[in-house]
Order: structure tokens, then sequence, then C-alpha cells
């Protein structure tokens, strides 16, 4: 009945009056009918009635994020508000499984009892913060993931490696500073030798 509709409709809009380019007419409208039902038919399975939020991970490289966001999404998965993304599937670029780690913004969408998520996975790469910016343009709020903190008197173990030779003994104290503000003190507990790479980046 639709597309005989859609028939009637186009020799009307046409003013044609042979009933030789009925065949012709039929094609013309039969596509748009097929079509708009298509649309109509996604309009009612995806339609939000819970208000929508534009979220992201942030953080430095490897602390996390993309972890974070499969996390998310197999939790959700679960109590059905998502599709499970893995790891793999979010990083998915052949260049972010080469080296490792997420480069282009990835998105992933989730829904819970009182919102529907459009979830950002950023990069954490410094040569990539021009692509984490793009990323985060259009969120209304971010998780910034951080690995681990060191709290002022937590005593931790750091690997520190060196951006010039300097003469170190076990035992010496040392200060990290960032610009004018200190930001650590240690101990020298234990001289690892150094690697071809890091004398060459010395050079």
């Amino acid at each position: 009945m639709a597309a005989v509709v859609g028939i009637r409709a186009c020799l009307s809009a046409l003013q044609l009056s042979s009933p030789a380019l009925l065949h012709s007419s039929y094609k013309l409208c039969a596509l748009p009918l097929i079509k708009r039902s298509f649309a109509a038919e996604a309009k009612k399975v995806f339609s939000r009635d819970k208000p929508h939020v534009n979220i992201g991970t942030i953080g430095h490289v490897d602390h996390g994020k993309t972890t974070l966001t499969a996390a998310i999404t197999k939790i959700l998965a679960e109590a059905g508000g998502a599709r499970y993304k893995k790891y793999e599937d979010i990083d998915n670029a052949p260049e972010e499984k080469a080296r490792g780690i997420t480069i282009n913004a990835s998105h992933v969408e989730y829904t819970t009892a009182n919102r529907h998520y459009a979830h950002t996975d950023c990069p954490g790469h410094a040569d990539y913060v021009k692509n984490m910016i793009t990323g985060t343009a259009q969120l209304d709020g971010c998780i910034l993931v951080v690995a681990e903190m060191v709290m002022p008197g937590d005593d931790t173990a750091l690997t520190l490696t060196l951006r010039q030779p300097m003469v170190l003994e076990k035992g010496q104290r040392f200060t990290l500073r960032d610009g004018n503000k200190t930001i650590g003190t240690g101990l020298v507990t234990e001289i690892l030798a150094t690697s071809e790479e890091d004398q060459h980046n010395w050079g």
C-alpha cells in the first residue's frame, strides 16, 4: 500500500500521464519510501528517554584509562546497559596495537539507571596531546585516571632515569624539584648501570 501511495505521489508531482513511465516512476519512489521506513524504525529503536552526558577518561600514558573504560563497559554489560568492549577493541588501530598506547580518541556508549553516556577514551602520550584536546572539546566532564599517587610522608621506591650524567653515591640525599617547587626528597639506595640508549641520549 505504501509503495502504491509513493507511485501516485510521483506521478502527480511529475505530471506523468503515460502508463509506460509507471515502472520507472516506481523505481524513483520505492527507494526513498524504504529508507524512510528504516529511519522511522531506527528512531524507535534508538530513542533515548534519559539525559545524555559526554564524559571522558584523561591522564598520563599507561595509567589505565583504556583499562578503566573497558571495565566500565564490562560491569554495565552485565546489568544490560552496555555492550562489553575489550581493551583490544577500544585501542583497535594497528599503530595503537603495535605501540601499545592510545593514539586516537575512542568512543563507547553505555546507559545507567539515570543517564545515557557517550564516553571518550583520550590518549595520554605527550605526542598525542592535540588528539586528546580534540577529543575532549565536547565533554561535559572527565575522569582523571592516576595509576598511583605518592602522598606527603609516604615512603615509596622510584627508579629514575637521569637526563644528564651526575655523580651519585649510595646513601646520598636528593631533592626533586619542579621549577621553584620541591616535589619530593629521597635517598639513593641503589645505582643501576646505564644502558647504551641512555648514554646515546646524553650525547
